[in-house]
């Protein structure tokens, strides 16, 4: 009888132990469960909206780029990678991604403003010196000429305008539109860390000033995720060294003179 007890216990107390594990794999299933569909009903992207300052339909380039982040999580959703997408699709345009719940994915596209230029044609370019102000040998040399004003748009497009601008294209013929739009592209990088007082575009070269600045020399062929962070320093540099007049990063070591 003794026997008979102690193996009905025993398995009593297996039965238990098993109940308990049938139990807890329930309840990690069931949480499992509960949080995929929490997760699918608010974190995974159902819905993609695109609008624009205009009211006007976004282009069909970003509506595609933005189809393909439908079933994706919120959590996973890199705002900055999607933005950096847009611009290489839309570089006309400034991005700004929402997320929301319940799985909204929200973009506003706000279209670049122009930019408004005075242009000197001239035949014959002006020679620089290298030790004196660039910007005061560029007002010298284009006093004599006549400007026209017009409006620089991203995609590197010139439309006859009205407003004065403090930018200024020298040229000998019309430069090429994917160039202009490198430049537009340039300048408003530089605008984003030194506000530009005065600028002139010569050839392949920028010559800009800000406010208390000395002249800044930089290649339209410079890297504008790079340049920022040497116009940062310059601010500083400037109240350090007095008397400093051009600072040229046309080259891998920055020219001070």
């Amino acid at each position: 009888m003794k026997w008979s007890k102690r193996f009905s216990k025993k398995i009593s107390r297996r039965y238990q132990l098993q109940i308990k594990k049938i139990r807890l794999i329930i309840f990690i299933f069931l949480s499992i469960a509960i949080l995929f569909v929490t997760h699918q009903l608010l974190f995974a992207t159902r819905q993609v909206s695109c609008h624009t300052s205009t009211d006007s339909p976004c282009p069909s380039v970003v509506t595609n780029l933005l189809d393909k982040q439908k079933g994706k999580s919120l959590l996973l959703i890199n705002k900055k990678k999607i933005i950096s997408s847009l611009q290489e699709v839309s570089p006309d345009s400034q991005a700004q991604v929402k997320l929301a719940l319940p799985g909204k994915l929200i973009i506003n596209i706000k279209p670049s403003q122009p930019l408004a230029v005075s242009v000197f044609l001239n035949y014959l370019q002006p020679t620089l010196s290298s030790k004196a102000s660039p910007i005061n040998e560029l007002d010298y040399f284009v006093s004599s000429l006549s400007a026209e004003s017009y409006n620089l748009f991203p995609n590197g497009e010139l439309v006859p305008g009205e407003n004065p601008a403090k930018i200024n294209l020298v040229f000998s013929r019309k430069p090429s539109q994917e160039k202009l739009k490198r430049f537009f592209k340039l300048i408003t990088e530089i605008n984003k860390t030194i506000p530009v007082v005065k600028a002139y575009l010569l050839k392949d070269d920028l010559y800009f000033t800000g406010s208390n600045l000395p002249d800044i020399i930089i290649s339209l062929e410079s890297s504008t995720e790079k340049i920022p962070k040497a116009l940062q320093a310059i601010p500083s540099l400037a109240k350090i060294k007095e008397g400093i007049k051009i600072i040229d990063l046309r080259f891998n070591h920055p020219i001070i003179r």
